[in-house]
């Protein structure tokens, strides 16, 4: 007991010794710091395991002094155990470092998301760009900032800015508020807005824009021949409108622009992008985080030690990485500002910006007294998920049978909220086994492929056929021929009980959307 007494007076000795020294400037408090002190602040790692006496967390720390931790689904549990894991390591920060560790996540809603225990699960972000409501998404935004700082997390990396109006893009498309730059611009700035009131830092993404890309990032480095005029027209509205909103971070996209640079170089890696267009012209003032620097568009080419070099030349604040290779970046920035290839001053710059922000959002309070599950969250996901629904074409049957309506789907979720007496549920595999006729007929699916739709398509002669449709919309402009379909944009349960509802009359839907899908 006396141990755990010892422990905690350490811990609130280190925390005062941050944040509540009124008297001494942050530029002080960083001039106190050693290089290694201060390269550790740059750095935000994953960490393996999920328990609160996670060993690996502790010596990370203590190594490499971190300012930051990455989770992701395999160190999240329940929201219990996942609060106790967050305490424990602020308080191996506070003990071990005396400032407290940017804490963050993916929880971006919808296709990515970490946390499924402890948040509101809202329907993601194209399904708010259908919804068109920025009031509705700030709510979403400010309940979900609350529910995670009150799980220990302090920092969201999100909301995506980038506009997507390329139908071929692999890695943004739903991921998007849409593809009209006022509409994404109006988002991203309630988003911002409404989780940073919460309390928890938001992390706009990626810069100087994603959405016009027909690669992944994840695996190779993609090109946008697109030039500065039209960049700063088009992709650069909806990070302005973030500056706007005081945006705590920006995280970088590792995407070539070959028209504007004279060479393959990624953003990441360029001053241009970060100083003279991001600082200088746009006038921001907060962090700068690369997107993981072991994606394959990078670490293709060099190794990761020399990326994170070439990114804090270049103006980054914060270096990403989701694995252990902590000790590449800490080694090679160290010998960097040693040899004085990088200026200890250049760092200095970095670390003031990460503990003005580690002020403002890494405070003791960390809504330890939000209830869960909250009614008005609820009652917000209900509202974005209905409103984002959006019925595309037209049934071509119109004489139907007074029978059951069919509803085709392998969703075990989706099927119960039918009510027997009045639908019929089948498995697809039996549905298209079957010969209906004169039926009214919803099929369900998360996926798209050539043979359903002509399937569908085909019935659609005989039967009054609706496509109720959960994923990636941009896929409709493949195909020449598109069924009568129902886009839900999110499979959350919320968003299956808004398709429901629809189904059995209960709400209406809209007829036009105002994002472009390509078809």
């Amino acid at each position: 007991m006396r141990l755990k007494i010892l422990v905690l007076f350490a811990v609130m000795i280190s925390s005062m010794s941050f944040s509540q020294k009124k008297e001494e400037t942050i530029e002080e408090f960083v001039s106190k710091m050693t290089i290694e002190d201060k390269i550790g602040q740059m750095m935000m790692t994953g960490i393996s395991g999920n328990d609160a006496g996670n060993n690996n967390s502790y010596s990370m720390i203590r190594k490499y002094r971190l300012g930051g931790i990455i989770l992701f689904g395999y160190n999240i549990g329940d929201a219990q155990k996942l609060k106790r894991f967050t305490s424990a390591m602020q308080k191996n920060s506070a003990d071990l470092t005396g400032i407290p560790l940017f804490i963050s996540t993916d929880q971006e809603s919808g296709l990515v998301v970490r946390i499924k225990d402890g948040v509101t699960q809202f329907p993601g972000t194209i399904a708010s760009g259908s919804a068109d409501d920025p009031a509705l998404t700030k709510k979403a935004a400010y309940y979900l900032g609350m529910q995670m700082k009150s799980l220990g997390l302090n920092m969201n990396l999100a909301p995506v800015a980038d506009i997507n109006n390329n139908p071929d893009n692999p890695v943004i498309n739903v991921r998007s508020f849409g593809s009209d730059p006022e509409k994404v611009s109006a988002q991203v700035k309630a988003y911002v807005e409404g989780l940073q009131s919460a309390g928890c830092a938001a992390v706009v993404k990626h810069f100087p824009g994603h959405g016009n890309t027909s690669k992944d990032s994840h695996k190779v480095l993609p090109e946008i021949n697109s030039s500065i005029e039209e960049i700063k027209n088009f992709e650069l509205k909806p990070f302005r409108a973030a500056i706007d909103s005081d945006v705590s971070s920006f995280m970088t996209a590792h995407i070539s622009y070959p028209k504007v640079l004279n060479s393959s170089e990624p953003a990441t890696f360029s001053e241009f992008f970060l100083e003279k267009i991001l600082r200088d012209e746009m006038k921001y003032k907060g962090l700068v985080f690369t997107d993981d620097l072991e994606m394959g568009a990078l670490s293709q080419h060099m190794t990761i030690g020399q990326s994170a070099v070439k990114a804090v030349k270049a103006g980054v604040d914060i270096l990403l990485t989701t694995s252990s290779r902590a000790d590449q970046i800490f080694y090679a920035l160290c010998n960097s500002v040693k040899k004085g290839d990088i200026p200890e001053s250049r760092i200095d710059e970095s670390v003031i910006r990460i503990i003005r922000a580690k002020r403002k959002f890494c405070n003791a309070d960390s809504n330890s007294d939000y209830i869960f599950p909250n009614a008005e969250a609820d009652e917000v996901n209900r509202i974005i998920s209905e409103k984002a629904l959006y019925l595309y074409g037209k049934n071509s049957f119109t004489e139907i049978k007074d029978d059951k309506t069919i509803i085709v789907s392998d969703n075990a979720y989706f099927n119960s909220l039918f009510p027997a007496e009045n639908f019929t549920v089948m498995a697809s595999s039996r549905f298209f086994s079957s010969n209906t006729s004169g039926r009214k007929i919803y099929v369900y699916s998360h996926s798209v492929n050539i043979n359903l739709m002509d399937g569908i398509i085909r019935l659609s002669g005989k039967n009054a056929m609706t496509f109720v449709y959960s994923g990636n919309p941009f896929l409709f402009s493949k195909y020449k021929q598109h069924p009568a379909t129902l886009f839900m944009f999110s499979n959350t349960n919320a968003s299956f009980t808004a398709a429901a509802n629809f189904i059995k009359g209960q709400i209406k839907v809209k007829t036009e959307c105002p994002i472009d899908f390509g078809f």
